[in-house]
């Protein structure tokens, strides 16, 4: 996934292993109740490839998992949390329903690659440089960002797999798409789905408010 960049840049392929093994058993064993996620070694990647010494890496990674509520659910409870699944779905079928209908003909759930792409926070299917903007626009802007670039992901490779098998798909999905997606290409399909933003925020209203009015319900009744 990186070793052209780690060649390009002239880094020891050993040195940066190393780091990247005293990072991640440093943040297990210190935050021992979450269960290890490969996920995480993407991430640390990103991180020590734009030149953040072993000590700054290590704290960010932590800030960043840690102390968001979407990133911390996911690596803690990444079968439990469905809130920003179920928003994704919704805004899948909405802005590409062709591909999301062959893709539910085939089986394929957005189980099967959207945990994957936002534990890493798509470090593992862009390129080093776009997946550092969109971290970039995360944590300026909020969750609604991750939601964002996975439609954008699936809109740019949509002719691609409207024609692929089950197999085909998943592989696709699941494997570096730096090559094929630029990052102008990236941003500018980006900014035209920028509607999301409304629909989630739209979304957690009427979701939080739901949830406000159970629990109110809830106190009167056991009053």
């Amino acid at each position: 996934y990186f070793l052209q960049e780690i060649n390009y840049k002239k880094i020891s392929q050993n040195e940066i292993m190393s780091k990247v093994f005293t990072i991640c058993h440093n943040f297990f064993l210190h935050r021992f109740d979450i269960p290890y996620n490969k996920n995480i070694i993407y991430l640390i990647y990103n991180f020590l490839l734009k030149d953040f010494s072993e000590e700054a890496t290590y704290i960010y990674i932590t800030n960043l998992i840690c102390s968001n509520s979407t990133l911390f659910n996911l690596y803690l409870w990444k079968k439990k949390y469905i809130k920003i699944h179920e928003i994704f779905n919704e805004e899948f079928e909405e802005f590409l329903p062709k591909l999301f209908n062959h893709m539910d003909k085939l089986g394929i759930s957005s189980q099967l690659f959207l945990f994957d792409w936002l534990e890493s926070l798509f470090c593992r299917i862009l390129s080093n440089k776009v997946a550092s903007m969109v971290i970039d626009l995360f944590l300026i802007f909020g969750e609604h960002v991750l939601i964002q670039t996975s439609i954008t992901i699936l809109k740019l490779m949509e002719e691609e797999l409207i024609n692929m098998s089950t197999e085909e798909i998943l592989k696709e999905l699941n494997c570096n798409l730096g090559n094929k997606i630029r990052v102008y290409q990236f941003f500018e399909c980006y900014k035209n789905l920028g509607g999301i933003k409304n629909d989630y925020i739209k979304h957690r209203i009427n979701n939080e408010f739901g949830i406000q009015k159970t629990d109110l319900l809830e106190i009167l009744m056991n009053n």
